[in-house]
């Protein structure tokens, strides 16, 4: 999204997209030209040096520039300086071309997130720039309280936001505004799971066979078993969008224990809806394909679902994995089943999963753990991964986005709490203290105030069938004998309280109250190792905490830093730390890995510039380092010139 205030712009914000689109209506392709682009494959459509050819294809380029945040050309072609969208739709320059030339020869038969976007543009008064038709559904039930109604969101959406929802200057752009706001809610509303695509084991050898038969043309393919309910409801539904959104999602054939083959699916029909799909798939002529849904059936099976698949492909040695790493949706009951997945996991991703499994095991049986380690180690992140996990065992670690919002959802829900130590935090503010209040006569009362410990710890007490968690950050830097006081004692394991018995302790606090530790309360502290200006953890804290140390880990680096000259810079670093360190047993400075995951290698020079060079000063100032300042400059500028190369 663009950053200029949408309230503050005084016409439509995206008035050159209306523009683009505005140009395209007026090219005129002729049904010739349509069939011949249409029969063209993407790759010779987009380097096609033929005049009306190049023409439709500049004017599409230059629309889905103002449309979509990822647009091929958008750099070169969008004239905003800040190359503001209507959105990021997720749907591929292919499919853009496809469904944009589909609407010009009949609108109706374009997908609807196309026609969203050309109805916002043509229409923003009365129309939202939100691509998908499930956000649509899910943001109707979260504001409307409704199921969602196409003729009749955009206007019950707007009425509805417009009550708490700035104005603009221009009243064309109170959708966007209305829009952004949206979205910066959407941990609320979206609470459909993102799904990719199936998986299924199968291994009864006729994928070569399809592969021979089908060559570049079309392939109809079809199961026959589902767990019940399964395909007619949500992950029916999700497919659905994917096709929407995207023209396809992807099938694998798991041979072995590995994905093998992959299908790309372009549509897919059940029994009740192929009827009105057969025709059109019949005009593309697929291999396999039969007119009546019935005939989808060998000797002992027939089909529940079919498929129309544009490709189906062997994959290279190389590119096959094991099935283990397809994130789930759900765990299928039969090894027959297709499973919806969420996306495929690098191994990078199926280590730290375990590792998180782990820690959270560690945690079950512990009840309190600190996490520690040197800055940009990732402590925020697990600490967030291993809160999500034990509220939610099923969840597994997807993309970061993801992680959050599930994290900011159980801090919505109070089943998360977040709290900084720091050397004034006191026992009064944590667990209980007394606060003046003036009565209506104005009179002085003291009243006893729970604090933050004391509240989480009812509300888990008061909900035993849920997990609650504790964040403690920087753990260290307050006094923690001092600010959790005679409560101790009561966060051993075995001193807990379950609801069940009354083998637990319990203590009388200054308001009388007799207090407990729930067994359902779970406490994650993070500390930082490096940090030398704050007092240890003493021994009676250490006897009570699991202490879990993260590592500097050049693997994260490789896998997701985008800037091509991380890696190296994270081994110089490095190095140089270990070359200069004072103390031979300290090995907490190690540059963390998060310093070096940028996008490219002009954010990775600013973070070198602004946030990794400032880190090294304070360790040599510190003492920790033992390098003249003459030399570090030395150093620091080498690693300017390699990133400026």
């Amino acid at each position: 999204m663009f950053t200029t205030t949408v309230t503050q712009e005084e016409k439509f914000c995206l008035e050159k997209g209306r523009e683009a689109l505005e140009a395209f209506k007026e090219i005129d392709i002729s049904p010739d030209l349509y069939r011949k682009i249409e029969s063209m494959k993407f790759d010779d459509f987009k380097n096609e040096k033929d005049t009306d050819i190049k023409n439709v294809r500049d004017a599409i380029y230059k629309l889905v520039s103002y449309c979509d945040k990822n647009a091929a050309d958008k750099a070169r072609l969008n004239e905003y300086n800040d190359k503001r969208t209507v959105a990021k739709t997720g749907i591929r320059q292919n499919a853009w071309v496809v469904q944009l030339l589909k609407w010009k020869q009949d609108e109706d038969s374009a997908k609807d997130s196309i026609k969203n976007i050309i109805s916002y543009l043509m229409n923003p008064k009365e129309n939202f720039p939100i691509v998908s038709e499930a956000h649509k559904a899910l943001m109707s039930k979260y504001y409307l309280q409704k199921e969602y109604d196409k003729t009749s969101f955009n206007t019950e959406l707007k009425s509805y936001m417009g009550s708490f929802v700035d104005k603009c200057k221009c009243d064309e752009n109170d959708t966007y505004a209305m829009m952004l706001y949206a979205y910066d809610e959407e941990h609320k509303w979206n609470t459909l799971p993102h799904i990719e695509g199936l998986w299924t084991r199968d291994s009864t050898n006729w994928q070569d066979n399809l592969i021979e038969e089908m060559g570049n043309g079309y392939a109809v393919g079809w199961h026959h078993l589902f767990p019940s309910g399964w395909f007619e409801k949500k992950v029916q539904y999700l497919l659905m969008q994917l096709l929407d959104e995207n023209g396809s999602f992807p099938i694998y054939y798991v041979t072995n224990n590995k994905a093998v083959y992959k299908a790309t699916v372009c549509d897919m029909a059940d029994e009740k809806t192929y009827d009105k799909k057969v025709a059109e798939w019949k005009a593309k002529n697929p291999v396999w394909f039969y007119d009546k849904f019935k005939n989808y059936v060998d000797e002992n099976k027939k089909a529940k679902v079919v498929f129309l698949m544009s490709k189906f492909i062997k994959l290279k040695e190389e590119e096959q994995f094991t099935y283990d790493l397809f994130e789930e949706y759900y765990k299928s009951a039969s090894r027959q089943n297709m499973v919806a997945y969420k996306r495929i996991l690098n191994e990078k991703d199926k280590v730290m999963n375990e590792d998180i499994n782990r820690i959270v095991k560690l945690l079950k049986m512990k009840k309190n753990i600190i996490l520690q380690g040197a800055p940009g180690t990732g402590k925020t992140y697990t600490t967030a991964a291993i809160a999500v996990k034990v509220i939610d065992q099923t969840y597994n670690i997807s993309s970061r986005e993801e992680l959050m919002s599930e994290y900011q959802k159980y801090k919505d829900e109070n089943r998360i709490c977040f709290v900084t130590f720091h050397q004034a935090m006191e026992y009064e503010a944590f667990v209980e203290g007394m606060r003046a209040e003036i009565t209506k006569n104005d009179d002085v009362v003291y009243k006893y105030c729970p604090g933050i410990f004391k509240k989480i710890c009812l509300s888990a007490e008061n909900d035993l069938s849920n997990n609650y968690i504790l964040i403690i950050d920087e753990i260290n830097r307050g006094n923690v004998s001092k600010i959790f006081g005679e409560l101790i004692t009561l966060l051993e394991a075995d001193k807990r309280w379950n609801g069940k018995d009354d083998k637990y302790e319990s203590v009388t606090l200054p308001s009388q109250d007799k207090f407990k530790v729930p067994d359902n309360l779970y406490i994650i502290g993070t500390m930082n190792t490096t940090d030398r200006s704050v007092g240890t953890i003493d021994y009676a804290i250490r006897r009570r905490f699991a202490f879990v140390t993260l590592h500097s880990d050049e693997t994260v680096v490789k896998e997701y830093s985008k800037a091509d000259k991380a890696v190296k810079l994270f081994k110089d670093v490095n190095e140089y730390i270990n070359k200069y360190k004072a103390d031979d047993d300290f090995e907490d400075l190690m540059v963390g890995h998060s310093y070096f995951l940028a996008k490219d290698n002009d954010e990775l020079s600013m973070k070198l510039e602004y946030e990794i060079i400032p880190l090294l000063e304070d360790y040599r100032k510190d003492g920790l380092l033992n390098i003249t300042k003459e030399k570090a400059k030395e150093d620091y500028e080498k690693w300017r010139n390699i990133l400026n190369q």
